[in-house]
């Protein structure tokens, strides 16, 4: 008998959610109970079957070769192109999304603990704001009228005294 793992996982089955089926390839063979006991949770070797699938585009793995060794001057190099500016002239700036996104969840450290709730408060405090009023006043920069008018708020502004305090 030869029994493989389906890829069914629907919760009205037998099991539930999360549950793997076998499934008989020839109907004259009956199944095993054996072969129903546990489920077969690695694939088979030398067959096609894969544990996570891989694009096509994915490069080919040596696994005869060592790994890359990791140099100081790697390291500086992959810092320095973390620090350095962006460039503006032909990328946008992310949205505020993408920053929370990355406090969130970036590879920068791992995924939960005490540097990852640092970097979501300091993301909350300090970065999503100051990101927020720099894009406001870049948008503002970017037209002439925006500006006018940006300006002429500013001392009306100045002109109401409860609101003074706050320009």
């Amino acid at each position: 008998m030869t029994a493989t793992e389906s890829d069914v996982r629907a919760p009205d089955v037998d099991g539930g959610e999360g549950t793997v089926h076998c499934a008989v390839h020839s109907s004259g063979e009956t199944p095993d109970e054996e072969a129903h006991a546990r489920p077969r949770v690695r694939t088979r070797e030398g067959s096609d079957e894969s544990a996570q699938s891989q694009p096509d585009s994915a490069p080919p793995v040596d696994l005869t070769k060592p790994p890359a060794t990791v140099t100081w001057s790697d390291r500086i190099a992959e810092a320095a192109g973390k620090i350095s500016p962006p460039d503006i002239w032909s990328h946008d700036r992310p949205a505020l999304r993408r920053v929370w996104a990355s406090a969130a969840r970036g590879d920068w450290t791992g995924p939960d603990g005490a540097p990852r709730r640092a970097g979501q408060i300091y993301a909350l405090a300090v970065a999503m704001p100051v990101v927020a009023v720099a894009y406001m006043v870049a948008w503002a920069a970017e037209r002439c009228s925006r500006m006018v008018a940006l300006i002429v708020l500013l001392i009306l502004l100045t002109q109401v005294p409860p609101l003074a305090w706050l320009v």
